[in-house]
């Protein structure tokens, strides 16, 4: 399960950090749990963590990445972000070829975006997939990409 603000770790307990932006896994140890308490009762708990390759721990709070203490619901999240990822390509596929052509016979190739458009990617193309395997990289104008993407 994915673990929310104020969960409580053990020292010595291993935590896998997932970074949806680098879509990478980072296994951390619980090193140190610091706790403030201020005159209002307040209570804060902060956790120092040693990934494998820093000399010195870093503070969980300070890294944005989702905590996940069991590494099966780590894979079994993404497995569910990989199929979401895999249907937004293939409904838009779907979508610009029912926009683009009137039909598609058996002869046509298929045509497969392999990435959803990123806006910050800029002025980039877009790969896609032919039926025969070959990559092509296509630039749409910004009109198409308005109505389509």
């Amino acid at each position: 399960m994915s673990v929310t603000t104020g969960e409580k770790y053990e020292i010595g307990q291993v935590l896998y950090l997932f970074s949806s932006q680098d879509r990478k896994v980072v296994p951390v140890q619980v090193v140190e749990e610091i706790v403030r308490k201020t005159m209002g009762s307040d209570v804060t708990v902060d956790y120092m963590v040693q990934p494998p390759t820093k000399s010195s721990p870093i503070n969980l709070k300070d890294v944005e990445v989702s905590v996940y203490t069991d590494i099966g619901d780590l894979k079994s999240d993404m497995v569910q972000n990989a199929t979401d990822f895999i249907d937004k390509v293939v409904e838009n596929a779907k979508r610009v070829a029912s926009k683009s052509f009137e039909t598609l016979g058996s002869s046509e190739e298929e045509v497969l975006e392999t990435e959803v458009e990123n806006p910050d990617a800029g002025d980039l193309p877009t790969q896609v997939v032919l039926e025969n395997g070959q990559v092509a990289n296509v630039r749409f104008s910004p009109e198409i990409k308005e109505n389509h993407g």
